[in-house]
């Protein structure tokens, strides 16, 4: 339920401001009158904040602000519910109580113990969590326990005792150190007015806390829901790669960074006052008794943590490497990363697994909510290490061809030496700044841009899962078919031959997820009337319970059947369709004041094109044995132009008849200046035309080419159109359609 936060700070105060007042009232506790006092004043500013409708406008809690908040109102994605701190007003400046709220893989360390809060001027400090009094609680608060590997970063919730003792993933022995207890989930939080702070405290707070962060991928039936996938390099293996939809990822508050000892986790809280004690919010605190431990009898030490759900990507390099390097491959890897798919810095996140001390894996999420759908396609998309890699080498200011270091950016007038904020530097990765360098790195891009990727649906390698799955088939045609999966590079099957008993059926291969789909690879006994009738209705049972089924007879082309499931096989290798360049455009752009073009606006200007213009030959230039796209080849300043080449790939095993591609090119290329330039919304005004040529390269394919749609039809025919000026069967048209005029 969306309330569900409303009502938690709702019952929080109210029961604060009800036990408060019991105090108050009880005359054998004076000493705690003024403090309970407070107490009470602070829960009912707390409640006029949740309740009433003066300065709503000014208040998270107006009706339509929170449900916009929460991901009630219509078109939000339904993120998860953020950590809020309360802000108390200041009536000498008439200054409203308030709620911020922040998400909560950044409340963690935000809204940590005795964390300052700055807003609007003034300084706030962490001191209390706002938690709801229990009635006849023990005195404990609600802990959990955690296992976390030392050598994988892997987590381990134990829920029962005894724990595991070997880490699911890596099979190593669990040490002591290991064990975490006493964990304590990120409530909200209280604050106090702070006026100044010393120097110890801003250079602890400048060093901040030890955030730990790890993974656990989601499970069904007590199976773990991942894929898996090596990339080989003419070296041999460079990295085994585990992504999980869904993953659950913890972010738990160690202590302080400059803590003397390591092994001492956590924070102490005061349990019944619900309060940070002076110890946990300052370390350097000598007042407190026993080696910092606070005198109250109703102490209790926790770590704080959140956790949520991401699609994460974990990369194991197979080499020890060491820091500097792990550090600058991490940096360039989640870079390259964002700029091949577009993203901005807050949508991709990087952790090192285990520590940052002892860098043995990496771990990438999308941190973006509901995800961006990137980190999947590292696992699915085979070339997509080849792009990634070059996309790196020019990052670090090297030349992806033939390695050459150009010293820094095109824009930049200073040579980088080590990293730059052009290359490896950033906001987020300032303390491993002087670890980074490019140098470093580059020799393993070269090798991951000519490397090869080999996915598996399941978590065992590739090869082994295919050998298994060879195993279970029933005939050598079912063998054969995942012969030609694993030849083009396409995704394996999870189960060959696996009766699901909830629908009665035993599929030859099936793949599992959100979007299941069965695979029936029908041999000569399905030919009769009464199977293929059975089979029918299976297929139709199987569709109403939202299967997709895939049922193809044993004669059938299979390269046009995985062309027409994309999203079960993937896409076949682009090596392996024939290709044409079919026509050569360039797109001249020129601002109205003759003025010249920054490198962002020639950027901008490259973006949108290349966007504009795919999206036309989708819509007007399109046929099921064909696929176009553009590729860009080079630009000029001369004004400023961006020159492109239109290529053709023939899907059904061979490109289709060249006039036939040509007719198709011609007719969208004479539509494209005004639907381009429609759909460019900021450079739009500075594109001034676009000019093209057919560039006709039959090369060496040998078919018998079929007559285009076009051929023989009066209204088509314009020998002033570049289609018809360069199509091989002008004069057969022609003829055509003179003898028809005179029948």
């Amino acid at each position: 339920m969306k309330f569900d936060r409303w009502k938690f700070l709702y019952y929080t105060a109210r029961n604060q401001a009800d036990e408060q007042n019991r105090i108050i009232l009880d005359h054998s506790r004076p000493q705690e009158h003024e403090n309970a006092k407070r107490l009470r004043q602070e829960a009912e500013a707390q409640l006029k904040l949740l309740t009433e409708k003066h300065s709503s406008t000014q208040s998270d809690f107006y009706s339509y602000r929170y449900f916009a908040s929460e991901g009630f109102l219509p078109g939000y994605n339904f993120p998860r519910l953020p950590l809020s701190a309360y802000i108390p007003g200041r009536r000498a400046l008439s200054e409203a109580e308030e709620f911020i709220s922040r998400p909560r893989f950044l409340a963690i360390s935000e809204f940590g113990p005795g964390a300052l809060i700055y807003h609007e001027g003034s300084r706030y400090q962490v001191t209390r969590v706002m938690m709801p009094i229990q009635e006849g609680a023990s005195g404990n608060l609600p802990t959990s326990k955690l296992i976390v590997c030392s050598i994988c970063g892997y987590l381990h919730p134990v829920d029962q005792e005894p724990g595991p003792s070997n880490c699911e993933r890596c099979n190593q022995v669990f040490e002591a150190k290991d064990i975490w207890s006493n964990l304590f989930r990120q409530q909200n939080v209280i604050t106090r007015r702070r006026e100044r702070i010393n120097c110890d405290e801003e250079e602890r707070l400048r060093l901040g806390y030890e955030i730990k962060t790890g993974v656990r991928f989601a499970e069904r039936d007590g199976r773990p829901l991942f894929r898996s996938a090596r990339l080989l390099t003419s070296e041999g293996l460079f990295a085994e790669l585990q992504y999980g939809d869904a993953a659950e990822l913890w972010r738990v508050n160690l202590g302080w960074s400059r803590r003397e000892n390591k092994e001492d986790r956590g924070f102490y809280l005061d349990v019944h006052k619900r309060q940070w004690s002076r110890r946990a919010i300052d370390p350097d605190d000598e007042e407190e008794e026993g080696n910092g431990v606070p005198s109250s009898a109703r102490v209790q030490k926790v770590i704080p943590y959140v956790k949520d759900r991401r699609n994460s990507l974990v990369i194991a390099v197979s080499s020890e490497l060491s820091l500097p390097v792990m550090a600058s491959l991490e940096a360039a890897l989640r870079r390259a990363i964002q700029l091949e798919y577009q993203l901005e810095d807050s949508e991709l996140a990087s952790e090192p697994l285990p520590t940052k001390l002892n860098r043995k894996r990496l771990l990438l999420y999308e941190a973006a909510e509901g995800g961006a759908g990137v980190l999947r396609q590292l696992i699915d998309d085979t070339a997509a290490w080849s792009r990634i890699g070059r996309r790196a080498l020019s990052i670090c200011h090297f030349d992806p061809d033939s390695g050459v270091d150009l010293g820094k950016a095109e824009h930049a007038e200073e040579r980088c030496q080590a990293a730059c904020y052009d290359c490896l530097l950033s906001y987020y990765n300032q303390p491993d700044h002087e670890s980074l360098d490019r140098h470093s790195i580059k020799e393993f891009f070269q090798q991951v841009m000519a490397g090869v990727l080999e996915p598996s649906p399941v978590e065992v390698p590739r090869a082994e899962h295919l050998r298994q799955l060879m195993t279970l088939c029933d005939t050598g045609l079912e063998r054969k078919f995942l012969e030609f999966l694993d030849t083009n590079g396409l995704r394996l099957p999870e189960r060959a031959q696996h009766f699901y008993e909830q629908f009665g059926t035993r599929p030859d291969f099936s793949y599992m997820g959100e979007n299941p789909a069965f695979i029936y690879v029908d041999g000569p006994p399905h030919d009769y009337p009464e199977r293929q009738g059975r089979d029918a209705q299976q297929t139709n049972a199987l569709k109403a319970q939202g299967v997709t089924v895939i049922r193809f007879h044993h004669a059938e082309e299979w390269r046009s059947i995985v062309h027409k499931y994309p999203s079960v096989f993937g896409k076949l290798n682009s090596d392996a369709r024939p290709e044409l360049e079919a026509a050569i455009l360039t797109a001249r752009f020129e601002k109205p004041n003759g003025a010249d073009f920054s490198d962002i606006e020639e950027a901008e200007c490259r973006t949108e094109f290349e966007i504009a213009f795919g999206r036309l030959l989708r819509e007007h230039c399109t046929d099921k044995e064909l696929e176009f796209s553009l590729r860009y080849i080079g630009d000029g300043t001369s004004s400023y132009w961006s020159e492109y080449a239109v290529i053709a790939m023939g899907i059904g095993g061979a490109i289709a008849s060249l006039p036939y591609v040509l007719h198709l090119v011609g007719t969208c290329l004479t539509k494209s200046a005004p639907l381009v330039n429609a759909g460019m919304l900021m450079t739009g005004g500075w594109l001034t035309s676009v000019a093209w040529r057919l560039t006709p390269k039959p090369g060496t394919v040998d078919l018998q080419i079929p007559r285009p749609g076009c051929f023989g039809d009066k209204t088509q025919l314009d020998k002033r159109t570049k289609r018809c000026r360069d199509c091989e069967m002008q004069k057969e048209c022609e003829t055509e359609i003179a003898a028809r005029r005179k029948g």
